[in-house]
């Protein structure tokens, strides 16, 4: 469940591993959220809640955290034709659309596999990044799927396709990310002239199990740090 805390901002876990990988640049317009993700530790009945909200208790609970790393690996110039590979990963820049405060991107993400097993589709991220001002923006999509295609402003390009061996997706990003406008970061022109395209990798990274205890716990209100 996600619960609100009014007055609160928490950055969100993957805003977090972004910046970890982004090392010497700041991903500008992805500060903070506005909602703390939690997971569902106590189910209770209205009346029982109506009841026991407020009443300390003591809580205990076994907890499995799983884990994953974001890492830099690669990057392609905002040039129609710039190619970046990635392991059996191909990313090709089919498209750029420069617009007065950001731009367009179409990339095709073709993965290969082992003759007779699907290829694996790994969770990549595309951002846009100014070395040289240490900055790096992320972007949202930028298309609408009708059928097998999908339209990105004037472009029409194939949707998703898999087969043994072989699979390949098409990636449509607008920078920056639409959102609140004072939390949107303001590019131009010579902000793009600097920029690139970066491949951000995320991976597996472990499993982490403890057991916690919270004493003075109540459902309705903030409860004390859990006991180490």
């Amino acid at each position: 469940m996600s619960v609100h805390r009014p007055g609160r901002h928490i950055t969100p876990a993957s805003i977090t591993r972004l910046q970890a990988a982004l090392v010497g640049i700041k991903l500008l317009g992805a500060a903070a959220g506005e909602y703390d993700q939690w997971p569902v530790v106590l189910t209770v009945g209205a009346e029982e809640y109506a009841r026991y909200s407020d009443t300390p208790g003591r809580l205990t609970a076994d907890v499995d955290a799983y884990v994953y790393r974001s890492e830099l690996v690669g990057s392609m110039p905002l040039t129609r034709g710039a190619v970046l590979r990635h392991g059996a990963t191909r990313f090709e820049m089919l498209q750029v659309a420069r617009h007065p405060d950001g731009c367009s991107v179409l990339v095709r993400q073709s993965m290969t596999g082992s003759f007779g097993r699907a290829s694996d589709r790994r969770p990549y991220q595309l951002l846009l990044r100014n070395a040289s001002r240490g900055e790096a923006l992320v972007g949202d999509s930028d298309f609408f799927m009708q059928s097998e295609s999908a339209h990105v402003g004037n472009w029409s390009v194939s949707g998703y396709s898999e087969g043994f061996g072989f699979s390949f997706v098409h990636l449509a990003q607008r920078y920056p990310a639409r959102g609140p406008l004072a939390s949107a970061p303001r590019i131009d022109a010579a902000w793009l002239d600097g920029a690139d395209l970066i491949l951000v990798d995320t991976v597996y990274a472990g499993r982490v199990a403890r057991s916690i205890a919270a004493d003075g716990f109540r459902m309705g209100s903030p409860s004390p740090a859990p006991a180490p």
